[in-house]
């Protein structure tokens, strides 16, 4: 079958999904069979859409401009906490006699933590004891330190849950509301992404220009700990009817993003406005329309060339 016949084909299928459908699927992909086209002169007909080696085609794809939901994420580093801290004080002033845990133990409400020798007259065995159920997160003294009544000994924590402070840049902080979802990743995890919504938002912006939001975060498993940092995704709206281009169909002309549009086999440079940007997906404003096809990846490209489709 003719080239030209294989692309109408095509067409006819999909357009015709979408008037009988509705919105059609994300992104489906026109491809057509690898074809070499001489290059040629700038007095002959159009070049081949090549690949920077010589003689070697592009492979490219044409893929139809949808319609659909585009999520709005944000994606801003975060720092891991634990939700609520308890102090152990000193009862009295006195001299670490011993040390009943370390850091990272498990204790339990009353376990002892420290115990001190207190200041003459009346010496005397004073325990320290854990406020409440947690894991000991720092122990503050060491055996034969002095230490004063009030003094801060250790703290400790329950770490089944974990409060997640995402920094959002100042220019997104009107976006951002509790309820938001986000989904944080981890280094020291990469195949696992937890899941979590914001529950609060700082009522101020910092010096830095960044805004703190948070999310309590479950850890049954306590694997996420105190100080660990990662990348939230926030996901700050959804638009609906969107009609939606791929990343790599957009390049830059002359200081304005533009795409090429497939007509009979060759890729004509369209400028289009761009909208909200959603990662792997953006949307155009205006510029071509649900039902076009445009060319990817489009980066090379000259207005005019012949197109060369992946196998």
């Amino acid at each position: 079958m003719h080239r030209s016949s294989l692309v109408a084909a095509a067409l006819s299928a999909t357009l015709g999904a979408c008037v009988a459908g509705g919105a059609p699927p994300p992104a489906p992909l026109v491809t057509l069979p690898a074809t070499t086209v001489p290059a040629a002169s700038s007095s002959g007909p159009p070049r081949a859409a090549t690949s920077a080696t010589p003689g070697t085609p592009a492979l490219r794809k044409a893929t139809l401009v949808s319609l659909g939901d585009l999520d709005d994420v944000l994606q801003a580093p975060a720092t891991l906490g634990p939700m609520e801290e308890a102090h152990a004080t000193a009862r009295a002033s006195g001299t670490v006699s011993t040390l009943g845990t370390q850091v990272g133990g498990r204790v339990h409400k009353g376990d002892v933590l420290v115990t001190i020798t207190t200041d003459p007259p009346g010496a005397r065995q004073v325990d320290v004891t854990a406020p409440r159920d947690g894991v000991v997160l720092e122990c503050k003294v060491h055996v034969g330190d002095h230490v004063a009544a009030s003094s801060v000994l250790a703290r400790t924590a329950d770490l089944s849950t974990i409060l997640v402070t995402v920094a959002v840049p100042e220019a997104r902080a009107g976006a951002v509301k509790v309820g938001d979802p986000l989904a944080l990743r981890i280094p020291a995890f990469p195949a696992r992404v937890y899941m979590a919504r914001l529950t609060r938002v700082a009522p101020v912006v910092g010096a830095d220009h960044v805004l703190p939001v948070m999310a309590t975060m479950d850890n049954p498993d306590r694997a996420l700990l105190p100080g660990m940092s990662g990348t939230a995704a926030v996901t700050l709206a959804t638009k609906t009817h969107v009609t939606m281009v791929p990343r790599e169909a957009i390049v830059d002309q002359g200081g304005h993003p533009a795409v090429f549009v497939l007509e009979d086999m060759h890729v004509h440079a369209r400028a289009v406005d761009l909208g909200l940007d959603g990662g792997r997906l953006v949307e155009i404003v205006s510029g071509v329309v649900a039902g076009n096809l445009v060319v990817t990846p489009a980066e090379g490209l000259v207005d005019g060339d012949v197109f060369v489709g992946a196998p």
